[in-house]
């Protein structure tokens, strides 16, 4: 019984995932940086795929719901998963996938004890951006990394990383670097450097990919991961440095602390003699002298821990955080910020839980932050039937709620200001179709930027996938969102709905044993008062794999009126990275990836792309303008990897 319930929970929390490159496109819509899901993803220590259950292995983000009942099919049959090989012979594994997961997936003994892994990455821009041209930027033109990383299974981890960004650097070779040392026994683990923590419903501490809503992405409903995880991204906020320590009392509890001391990038305000801080900087640039003005400028210290009990049927946990900046932040004077806090100091504490009876799943978090201002996520999974699932999910998070590391499930990235009821349904009424979707309305408690009065959304979205026998893979993914918008003089009464629609056809094809041919074609709409654009996008790629060689390519056209209609699409890239450009005005674009293994233990990757616009002299604006209709990028990397 306990075993069916661990797929039944699966089941339930796994129907709307589809594939990874959906779920990235439609992540980036919702504002995620892909190049923070890569540092993430890069973040991760190795997936113990035959210790997780299907709560943990679809809370990896990296598995779908056919990947994880495959998995603890074939578990259940055979024992235990010792190679990627066998991975082969499950079914929604294609090879392409499956050599993205060869480099986070943690197997039995027989594996090798030591990898180490030494990858040198460089990316340049062929034409010049005006800060380069008028010499803004005093940096070189290549952004250059080095990461290194050697690991024991899933006993230990020492990684290094040292990465500048284009037009940084200046006097220094790197700009930023990052490093960690990881050890894990039977009963604790520990990590000392760069490390992200994570507690239950992510209100207070989240690092995975829960981002934005839509009917392909599970961490985005119940986070399900707890503890201490190793940091190795390239992202230079959004994490903890310093040490942490997980300690399993007995079977059934479970604690961890941790502290940290990290410098900050924040722009400076002074009044009155006193000088203040007004948010924290994400971007990690620091290219000119004034964005170096800005660099590590605050000191940030960060202070909490939880306690997790769990049982046969569920889990209940507390989670505590205080943090202290040397300079006091300053809520900007405006009456959409009136709720936020001042001063040096933020205290934060929530109590989190989950249960399952039978075909049932619920799981909430509460929390409390500088004494006054709460927030709450509860949700309920439920098996309607063998082929029918439904999600209900609530939010309510006050406009004073300030989360340290968080990111709560919403329509905004702050998890603050939100309230908001989500249900999803998936149906499944063929072994070879997948229907499902979601209906998301939400309403502000408080006012945003350029509003009078608080404001609202709907938002709703269809996805299909059909196998084809024989002939390959066909899914369709459409989204609706009407919201509505005051002018941006905010006068009284001058309400409109923002309306935003996108379609996505993608037909997947295998010409034969050795290559694959891939056909998108993408639309969007954005109507509000008297403004109307649209736009489309289509492409062909094809992608060849042989024994020591890959290659593929694609070439696409687009036509898309303007930003605000703007449409997204993944591109394949070097290891663990992604490439998703977004397509506004008139041209079109192609790229072309090779990767070829020289030996056993050195890989290199090639990339170049290349973007024709057909209605414009310039591109881009600011520091980062490129005079003219053309830009086109290249890329390499070279890994060194030894098992033994």
């Amino acid at each position: 019984m306990g075993y069916r319930l661990h797929i039944l929970t699966g089941l339930i929390m796994g129907f709307l995932q589809g594939s990874a490159q959906d779920n990235l496109e439609q992540l980036v819509e919702e504002g995620l940086d892909p190049e923070e899901y890569a540092a993430q993803w890069n973040s991760k220590v190795l997936i113990e795929i035959n210790d997780l259950d299907s709560i943990g292995l679809l809370s990896t983000g990296f598995f779908s719901l056919e990947q994880v009942s495959e998995i603890l099919s074939y578990r259940r049959s055979f024992g235990p998963l010792y190679s990627i090989y066998q991975m082969q012979q499950l079914g929604g594994f294609s090879t392409d996938y499956l050599q993205l997961l060869s480099g986070v997936i943690q197997f039995e003994e027989i594996m090798p004890g030591r990898t180490t892994r030494l990858v040198l990455r460089g990316e340049l821009d062929l034409q010049e951006a005006r800060g380069f041209a008028d010499s803004e930027f005093m940096g070189s033109r290549w952004k250059r990394q080095i990461r290194f990383r050697s690991s024991v299974k899933q006993h230990s981890s020492l990684a290094f990383l040292t990465e500048s960004d284009k037009g940084e650097g200046g006097n220094r070779w790197f700009d930023f670097t990052s490093a960690h040392y990881f050890r894990e026994r039977n009963n604790w683990k520990a990590v000392l450097g760069d490390f992200n923590y994570m507690a239950g419903e992510g209100l207070l501490f989240f690092s995975g990919f829960g981002t934005g809503k839509n009917p392909l992405h599970l961490s985005m409903l119940k986070r399900g991961v707890h503890g201490i995880k190793p940091y190795a991204g390239s992202m230079e906020t959004g994490f903890l440095r310093g040490a942490g320590i997980e300690i399993s009392l007995n079977p059934s509890w479970k604690m961890g602390m941790f502290i940290s001391r990290k410098l900050e990038s924040a722009t400076l305000h002074s009044s009155d003699s006193n000088t203040y801080f007004i948010g924290i900087k994400r971007s990690g640039l620091h290219r000119s002298i004034n964005e170096q003005l800005s660099r590590k400028n605050i000191d940030r210290k960060i202070a909490g821990g939880s306690f997790l009990r769990s049982g046969d049927r569920g889990k209940l946990g507390l989670t505590w955080a205080i943090q202290h900046t040397d300079l006091p932040i300053l809520k900007p004077d405006s009456m959409t910020e009136m709720f936020r806090s001042n001063g040096k100091w933020k205290r934060s504490f929530s109590v989190h839980g989950d249960y399952r009876v039978e075909n049932l799943f619920l799981f909430s978090e509460a929390a409390v932050s500088n004494g006054t201002s709460y927030a709450l996520v509860a949700g309920a999974m439920l098996n309607l039937h063998s082929s029918s699932y439904v999600t209900l999910l609530y939010r309510n998070y006050s406009p004073g709620f300030e989360s340290i590391l968080g990111r709560g499930f919403g329509e905004y990235s702050t998890t603050r200001n939100e309230k908001g009821l989500y249900l999803g349904i998936c149906h499944f009424p063929h072994s070879d179709l997948k229907l499902s979707g979601y209906f998301d309305i939400y309403r502000d408690h408080w006012l945003r930027s350029f509003q009078v009065l608080p404001g609202g959304g709907f938002e709703s979205g269809l996805y299909a996938e059909w196998e084809i026998p024989g002939d390959g893979n066909l899914s369709v993914r459409w989204k609706s969102e009407i919201k509505e918008v005051s002018d941006r003089k905010g006068r009284i009464g001058n309400w409109a709905d923002r309306k935003i629609q996108r379609l996505q056809g993608k037909w997947q094809y295998p010409l034969d044993e050795h290559m694959e041919m891939r056909a998108y074609v993408s639309g969007s709409t954005y109507a509000e008062k008297n403004a109307y654009s649209k736009g489309l996008v289509s492409a062909v790629e094809l992608i060849s794999r042989f024994r020591t060689v890959s290659i593929s390519g694609r070439a696409c056209i687009f036509n898309v009126g303007d930003y605000n209609a703007r449409i997204f699409l993944y591109e394949r890239d070097l290891e663990y990275s992604f490439s998703i450009p977004s397509f506004q005005g008139e041209g079109y674009r192609y790229y072309i990836l090779v990767k070829w293994a020289l030996s056993p233990s050195i890989t290199v990757w090639g990339r170049y792309s290349s973007t024709h616009y057909l209605d414009r002299d310039r591109i881009g604006s600011g520091w980062n303008e490129i005079r003219g209709s053309l830009k086109s990028q290249f890329k390499f990397q070279l890994r060194y990897s030894v098992n033994r």
